[in-house]
């Protein structure tokens, strides 16, 4: 009765307000802390509430102690509430300041977190090896593409050493023992190989590229490496290495084979110019004997006996002709520089002073300049001037122009003529062998300059062809790209079909 006298004398209504405000400033704070068990996992929220409850489990201890330790003085129940009040609102004040900042923290964590998985995802879908290993050599991480290729699932890998997993038993050591001296060095290759094994034991080929993995205070703590399976290109490398050996021993051959048949061709060619001119001769002289020895034979048989001369004659030139062909083509070119203008000029002059009876008019364009090698070069040239000179003979006001042109960004060098030309129909034919549009009463030749300029010209990399119009004109051009390697010929071609000849 004293105490609850007491109670009324000191308040109570006052004392009862302070509970219930009490009781809703722990209400809130319990729901806070709620909050901060959904932002934070638990495990801080949980700490909060249970701090907040030894608390209170002290202040209601307090008053205990009053209520029977001192039984004959009132228990400060007013002083235990407001400071019941004060914790609470501490408690619900530190809850609140708390809870923004622990926002953010989840909010960054789950940023990252997402951050995480973009990039496992791209790095599981990018086609290539991605690993972690520890200082260690213990696999932190690895991608998809990596457990794809072996055959191992990542329980099977993670947290495993990398090199008792899937480096070869022969490389294990000497391996370890080097990436545990990059690690204390902190540097790796930029670039490296080695062989890595699967589950099955197949054994791949891997490029790698390599980095170093630091903590915050810049310590290496292992290291990260994307590689790349290059088993299947070093097969593909190797088969190609092969096939290269392969084909050079092929050419080895092929070439021994050329020397020989250009050894062949020598000796064709020394027997030709040799053994086949003295039956020529004898033939050609015994005619001439007969013919001029023996006066009681006819005047047809005079004709037949001169025909025969002509012919053995002419079978000479076309010997000649042929030698000179083969000499061309067996020719080792040597590449240099060629002054075209010098050369016509010189040729021009050769041939004035080898018919002093004609009159030409020439021109020749100053500069003309080209790549090649000079001797057949002159031979080409001196062929198409030939035949310009030759074709014209008919003409009083003859006229021969050598000159170049510009046409899709190459220059095309030509030789133009007022001669009797030549139909267009007949312009496929103009460069083969043995081939003539005119009878040999009307020009002489063998039937071989034009083939060996083709021959020549192509050797060069270059290209030859001819425009004419019967009574009227030729024209031969011809391109001799700069700095292109001549072609080494080490045989004889075969005689093609063809026409005007020199």
């Amino acid at each position: 009765m004293a105490q609850s006298n007491f109670c009324q004398r000191s308040g109570a209504p006052m004392i009862l307000g302070i509970i219930a405000l009490s009781f809703i400033l722990q209400l809130v704070a319990a729901i806070l802390a709620l909050r901060l068990i959904k932002v934070t996992g638990g495990a801080l929220a949980w700490a909060l509430l249970a701090m907040a409850s030894l608390l209170m489990v002290g202040r209601r201890s307090l008053a205990l102690y009053h209520w029977y330790g001192t039984p004959s003085t009132p228990p400060p129940l007013l002083l235990n509430e407001v400071i019941g009040l004060l914790i609470s609102l501490l408690f619900v004040a530190a809850v609140a300041g708390l809870s923004p900042l622990l926002g953010r923290i989840r909010k960054s964590e789950y940023f990252w977190r997402e951050s995480e998985q973009r990039l496992r995802g791209m790095l599981d879908n990018s086609g290539l090896i991605a690993v972690m290993l520890d200082e260690r050599g213990a696999i932190t991480f690895c991608n998809r593409h990596l457990l794809d290729l072996t055959g191992w699932s990542r329980e099977e890998v993670v947290g495993g050493n990398w090199f008792e997993t899937f480096i070869p038993t022969d490389q294990r050591k000497q391996l370890a023992e080097l990436y545990r001296h990059h690690v204390s060095r902190g540097n790796f290759p930029a670039y490296y190989q080695y062989e890595i094994m699967t589950k099955s034991g197949e054994r791949l080929i891997i490029a790698w590229h390599g980095t170093t993995m630091c903590d915050a205070r810049g310590r290496v703590v292992g290291g990260t490496a994307i590689g790349e399976d290059i088993t299947e290109r070093m097969r593909v490398e190797e088969e190609i290495r092969r096939l290269n050996a392969e084909l050079e021993q092929r050419v080895s051959a092929r070439t021994a084979e050329l020397a020989a048949s250009t050894k062949e061709l020598e000796g064709f060619c020394y027997s030709v110019s040799h053994d086949l001119r003295t039956p020529l001769r004898a033939i050609a002289g015994h005619s001439s004997i007969i013919r001029e020895d023996c006066t009681a034979i006819t005047a047809s048989c005079q004709h037949h006996l001169a025909r025969i001369e002509r012919a053995a004659v002419r079978m000479g030139e076309l010997i000649d002709a042929l030698l000179e062909l083969a000499r061309v083509a067996r020719r080792a070119p040597s590449p240099g520089e060629i002054n075209l203008s010098s050369i016509a000029q010189q040729i021009l002059t050769d041939l004035r002073i080898a018919s002093p009876g004609r009159r030409v008019a020439s021109t020749v364009a100053e500069g003309l300049a080209a790549h090649g090698d000079p001797v057949l070069v002159r031979v080409a040239v001196q062929n198409l001037l030939e035949n310009a000179w030759k074709f014209t003979a008919g003409n009083p006001d003859a006229l021969i122009e050598v000159g170049s042109e510009t046409a899709g960004g190459e220059t095309v060098f030509f030789v133009r003529d007022n001669g009797v030309g030549f139909d267009m129909a007949h312009a496929d034919k103009m460069f083969g062998t043995f081939r003539r549009l005119h009878r040999d009463d009307e020009f002489e030749g063998t039937g071989i300059g034009l083939a060996t300029v083709k021959r020549i010209i192509e050797r060069h990399g270059g290209r030859v062809w001819a425009e004419g119009e019967p009574g009227r004109m030729a024209i031969f051009r011809f391109t001799l790209p700069e700095h292109v390697r001549c072609h080494s010929v080490h045989q004889a071609s075969t005689y093609a079909d063809g026409a005007k000849t020199t």
